[in-house]
């Protein structure tokens, strides 16, 4: 797996979990797309911290990544409630595939994590009537906390995950 074929979906999985977080002062966003296919749905969960609110707000959808609320490696837009987004993602060159050996040889684990936890992301975030740009904006300044910001998907292999 690479960053080009990080996000590719795995329709054979139970579960996916795709989601990007970016932190920079004063506002944090974390949107994720969640698709339950042994129960046939699909969900974008937002959660925001600006000085408008704090808020987590959720929309069950038919279709997983509609045109209007999509995440690629390369772009993400949105909407939900009064948060609104449009970035553009510089994915970085960190690539982060957690595999303890020999627990992802013998398939110890139904789940699958992946992430770009450098992605820088360009564009603005609105959240009421505040709009906030950002600038190829990391999150955090301290680039050993690789979950301050990012792009990721997890996946869960098993057929009985509930």
């Amino acid at each position: 797996m690479n960053l080009e074929t990080m996000l590719t979906p795995h329709p054979s999985a139970t579960l996916e979990y795709w989601f990007y977080k970016v932190n920079s002062d004063p506002v944090a966003l974390l949107v994720d797309w969640i698709a339950q296919r042994n129960v046939n749905q699909n969900w974008i969960r937002i959660s925001i911290h600006s000085p408008h609110n704090r808020e987590v707000l959720f929309e069950k959808l038919i279709e997983l990544m509609p045109k209007d609320n999509f995440l690629t490696m390369k772009h993400t837009v949105g909407h939900l409630g009064d948060v609104a987004w449009e970035l553009d993602i510089d994915p970085g060159k960190d690539l982060i595939k957690p595999d303890i050996f020999p627990a992802g040889l013998l398939r110890m684990t139904d789940l699958l994590l992946v992430s770009a936890p450098q992605a820088s992301f360009t564009g603005w975030i609105q959240h009421g009537k505040q709009r906030f740009n950002l600038q190829n904006s990391l999150g955090n300044d301290i680039p050993l906390l690789g979950a301050s910001t990012g792009i990721g998907l997890v996946v869960g292999l098993s057929k009985s995950v509930r």
